[in-house]
């Protein structure tokens, strides 16, 4: 009796078909396998894998129709499978600056990246994260799996809840643990808002000016855009024109106050955070 194998030197997790016939005279009828890895199967033909690389002993007893019975064995040698083609990082468009958002804006300001499969099969993404400031984070994205050579959009959202500079990471991994990481940054600014009244009659209006020169405001409304911390360190100095002694003072929105005369009054902006509403008032007498 003799074992005929598809091969004798299967690679991990490949079919190997296994057939037990007779030297001479007429064929077996029944037969059990042992595989040498505990698992077994009947009939003179059977099917079979193994899961790890090694040297496995296959067996087989066999019965005859005359109700004689044999046993036979042979070597099976399993090799781990061939390694497949490297696979390659997946790719992501270049680092991304975002312009000058208001930080009071709505809806949030996104960038768009495009990642890249570079394979010619397809990609497991694992992960997608956001490092560094916590003002950007991934909006969404619709990228696992990748198609072979394929690519997709995914969408970092910039909400900052801060004035000035903001950087960060983004990076996608694959299923494999490969990596790409693409730089972020952005920036935030708040609007002042200055208003000049006067309450002399004649009217009397005087100059609102600041210690860096962003700031002079004389008459109505404007506006300055404050886009730093050190923009934050404004120093504002309302100087009367003819007042006399009548005060000049500022009035914030928060309900803070700076008051004096002549020459004039200081008001410091270190906390301001969002926009924020400054009145000058010249002449009026603070009750």
């Amino acid at each position: 009796m003799q074992i005929s194998v598809s091969t004798a030197t299967p690679h991990v997790g490949e079919d190997v078909t296994v057939k037990v016939h007779a030297v001479r005279g007429p064929a077996p009828g029944t037969a059990r396998w042992s595989f040498g890895d505990g698992q077994v199967a009947t009939g003179p033909l059977a099917t079979h894998r193994w899961a790890a690389p090694r040297t496995y002993q296959l067996s087989v007893r066999a019965t005859f129709p005359g109700g004689q019975s044999a046993a036979a064995s042979t070597p099976i040698v399993v090799t781990a499978p061939p390694p497949g083609p490297a696979l390659r990082a997946p790719g992501l468009s270049p680092a991304r600056s975002i312009p000058s958002v208001h930080i009071m804006a709505h809806p949030r300001f996104t960038q768009t990246f495009t990642v890249t499969n570079p394979n010619d099969q397809p990609m497991a993404i694992a992960a997608m994260s956001t490092t560094g400031d916590p003002d950007f984070s991934i909006a969404s994205d619709r990228c696992s799996p990748l198609p072979a050579a394929g690519t997709c959009d995914v969408l970092v959202s910039f909400n900052p809840r801060r004035i000035g500079a903001h950087t960060g990471r983004f990076t996608v991994t694959d299923a494999g643990g490969r990596s790409a990481s693409a730089e972020l940054s952005g920036s935030a600014f708040a609007v002042l808002s200055i208003s000049v009244e006067s309450h002399t009659v004649p009217q009397g209006f005087g100059t609102v000016v600041d210690n860096a020169g962003l700031v002079s405001c004389s008459t109505g409304t404007c506006t300055v855009r404050i886009a730093g911390p050190a923009q934050q360190h404004l120093t504002l100095t309302a100087k009367p024109a003819s007042c006399g002694v009548d005060p000049c003072f500022f009035v914030r929105r928060t309900g803070s106050r700076c008051a004096g005369t002549n020459p004039g009054c200081t008001l410091d902006l270190t906390d301001m955070t969002l926009d924020e509403q400054i009145t000058a008032e010249f002449g009026r007498v603070i009750g």
